[in-house]
């Protein structure tokens, strides 16, 4: 079997693709994850357009415990995220960041209801300074 720690769901975008790769070298995951990525994220497991995408993505999941090992789920959104609208569809960066955070939140306890002995780990992306491609990401509790 091959081995992997990580079952990570990430957004499609573009401009965190770099970053995020960069983000997982200095945490330890240089090859040790299973990517999926969606636009998104977390979103489609807490309003999907059809419960289709929440199976589908369910059963990558299961693939990656069965054939991978994975011990860990790793869901990560981020902020001006087209999935969601954009930043401008919110009134405030603190309101997009609660909106996030909650869905984070809310993803976490269906893949847990799911999959209870997989830890699941909440990071959010924002952009640093005004580089388009530099992103950080923050845990969340």
């Amino acid at each position: 079997m091959t081995q992997a720690q990580a079952f990570i769901i990430w957004c499609i975008d573009p401009r965190i693709q770099t970053s995020f790769r960069e983000w997982l070298l200095s945490i330890g995951l240089k090859d040790k994850y299973d990517p999926f990525t969606c636009a998104g994220a977390a979103l489609n497991l807490v309003r999907p357009d059809n419960e289709q995408i929440r199976d589908f993505i369910f059963n990558q999941i299961q693939i990656g415990l069965e054939h991978h090992g994975i011990s860990q789920v790793y869901l990560v959104n981020h902020l001006d995220c087209a999935a969601y609208g954009g930043s401008k569809t919110f009134p405030s960066q603190d309101t997009e960041r609660k909106r996030h955070i909650d869905d984070l939140r809310q993803a976490r306890k269906i893949v847990k209801a799911r999959f209870p002995k997989l830890e699941v780990l909440l990071f959010l992306a924002r952009k640093e300074g005004n580089r388009e491609f530099n992103w950080s990401f923050e845990q969340i509790p």
